[in-house]
Protein backbone atom coordinates (compact mmCIF):
# COMPACT_ATOMS: atom_id res chain seq x y z
CA UNK A 1 0.00 0.00 0.00
CA UNK A 2 1.62 3.31 -0.95
CA UNK A 3 1.00 6.37 1.52
CA UNK A 4 -1.08 9.03 0.66
CA UNK A 5 1.76 11.55 0.48
CA UNK A 6 3.98 9.83 -1.80
CA UNK A 7 4.22 11.35 -5.17
CA UNK A 8 5.79 9.49 -8.27
CA UNK A 9 9.32 8.60 -7.36
CA UNK A 10 12.17 9.45 -9.73
CA UNK A 11 15.71 8.66 -10.12
CA UNK A 12 17.98 10.92 -8.17
CA UNK A 13 20.18 11.22 -11.35
CA UNK A 14 17.46 12.38 -13.38
CA UNK A 15 17.26 15.48 -11.12
CA UNK A 16 20.63 16.32 -11.31
CA UNK A 17 21.17 15.87 -15.03
CA UNK A 18 18.13 18.47 -15.82
CA UNK A 19 19.86 21.28 -12.90
CA UNK A 20 22.89 20.54 -15.17
CA UNK A 21 21.55 21.24 -18.52
CA UNK A 22 19.55 24.44 -17.31
CA UNK A 23 23.14 26.15 -16.32
CA UNK A 24 23.89 28.25 -19.02
CA UNK A 25 27.93 28.10 -19.81
CA UNK A 26 30.25 31.10 -20.27
CA UNK A 27 31.42 31.11 -23.98
CA UNK A 28 34.71 33.15 -23.60
CA UNK A 29 36.47 34.51 -20.51
CA UNK A 30 38.34 37.35 -20.45
CA UNK A 31 40.60 38.27 -17.97
CA UNK A 32 41.87 42.10 -18.18
CA UNK A 33 44.63 43.41 -15.75
CA UNK A 34 45.49 47.30 -15.68
CA UNK A 35 48.39 48.70 -14.33
CA UNK A 36 47.08 51.75 -12.19
CA UNK A 37 50.10 52.63 -10.96
CA UNK A 38 50.17 56.11 -11.61
CA UNK A 39 49.19 58.42 -9.55
CA UNK A 40 46.86 60.06 -11.70
CA UNK A 41 44.83 57.51 -11.09
CA UNK A 42 44.21 57.87 -7.56
CA UNK A 43 42.76 60.67 -5.44
CA UNK A 44 42.80 61.11 -1.58
CA UNK A 45 38.88 62.62 -1.99
CA UNK A 46 36.64 59.15 -1.96
CA UNK A 47 33.74 59.82 -4.68
CA UNK A 48 31.22 57.12 -5.97
CA UNK A 49 32.35 54.59 -8.90
CA UNK A 50 30.90 55.58 -12.08
CA UNK A 51 29.92 52.05 -12.42
CA UNK A 52 29.35 50.62 -8.95
CA UNK A 53 28.65 53.51 -7.16
CA UNK A 54 30.62 52.65 -4.38
CA UNK A 55 32.90 54.89 -2.48
CA UNK A 56 36.22 55.00 -4.86
CA UNK A 57 39.16 56.37 -4.46
CA UNK A 58 40.41 55.65 -8.01
CA UNK A 59 39.92 57.19 -11.40
CA UNK A 60 40.02 56.15 -14.54
CA UNK A 61 41.28 57.69 -17.61
CA UNK A 62 39.70 60.07 -17.99
CA UNK A 63 39.96 61.42 -14.38
CA UNK A 64 36.42 59.82 -13.48
CA UNK A 65 36.10 58.12 -10.24
CA UNK A 66 36.37 54.31 -10.73
CA UNK A 67 37.32 51.17 -8.85
CA UNK A 68 40.38 49.59 -10.78
CA UNK A 69 38.60 46.34 -10.55
CA UNK A 70 35.44 47.91 -12.23
CA UNK A 71 37.73 49.44 -15.26
CA UNK A 72 38.88 46.13 -15.51
CA UNK A 73 35.88 44.12 -15.95
CA UNK A 74 34.37 46.91 -18.35
CA UNK A 75 37.22 46.64 -21.08
CA UNK A 76 36.98 43.02 -20.67
CA UNK A 77 33.24 43.18 -21.62
CA UNK A 78 33.85 45.78 -24.13
CA UNK A 79 36.62 43.41 -25.45
CA UNK A 80 34.13 40.51 -25.99
CA UNK A 81 32.51 42.48 -28.25
CA UNK A 82 29.21 43.47 -25.21
CA UNK A 83 29.58 47.25 -25.64
CA UNK A 84 32.02 49.06 -27.88
CA UNK A 85 34.29 52.03 -26.56
CA UNK A 86 31.37 54.49 -27.96
CA UNK A 87 28.78 52.83 -25.70
CA UNK A 88 30.67 52.36 -22.69
CA UNK A 89 29.40 56.07 -21.16
CA UNK A 90 25.65 54.84 -21.64
CA UNK A 91 25.87 51.33 -20.40
CA UNK A 92 23.33 50.85 -17.62
CA UNK A 93 25.68 50.04 -14.21
CA UNK A 94 24.86 47.87 -11.48
CA UNK A 95 23.06 50.23 -9.27
CA UNK A 96 19.23 49.82 -10.35
CA UNK A 97 18.08 52.57 -12.33
CA UNK A 98 21.07 54.21 -13.12
CA UNK A 99 23.06 55.05 -16.36
CA UNK A 100 26.54 56.19 -15.65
Amino acid sequence: MTPAWAGPVEPAHSAMVDAAAAVERPVAVVRVRLDWSDPSHWSRALADCRRCGTAAFGRDEQGRPMHQACAEEELGAELLGHVTAGDVAGVPDRRAGVIS
